[in-house]
């Protein structure tokens, strides 16, 4: 996952919406999430525009969870288990001058 650390530590998103994936941009980077997201803490989920303006902090990998750890302790947390993929693809990360798909 060095790569998406590469491309959003120190990132704030600037705009956040959740349809049947979750569409998140850092501004000049747009991150594309089709597996299951959970937010934690929990009510945050509720409202997703409530991330707006969060940093970046750190991106850690534990097992088959991808946690994006930001400002304000708030973790997004993202399935990458087997049995979590929806497809097309677990997530892409689409930057100036790249495409990374997981």
């Amino acid at each position: 996952m060095n790569a998406l650390l590469s491309h959003i530590k120190g990132k704030f998103i600037r705009s956040i919406e959740k349809t049947d994936s979750w569409h998140i941009s850092f501004g000049d980077v747009f991150l594309t999430i089709h597996n299951p997201v959970t937010i934690e803490p929990a009510e945050k989920g509720n409202n997703p525009n409530s991330l707006r303006d969060l940093m970046v902090e750190d991106v850690k990998e534990y097992g088959s969870n991808l946690s994006i750890i930001m400002s304000s302790n708030v973790v997004l947390r993202i399935n990458l288990s087997p049995e979590a993929y929806t497809g097309p693809e677990a997530m892409t990360l689409k930057t100036h001058d790249k495409f990374i798909v997981w």
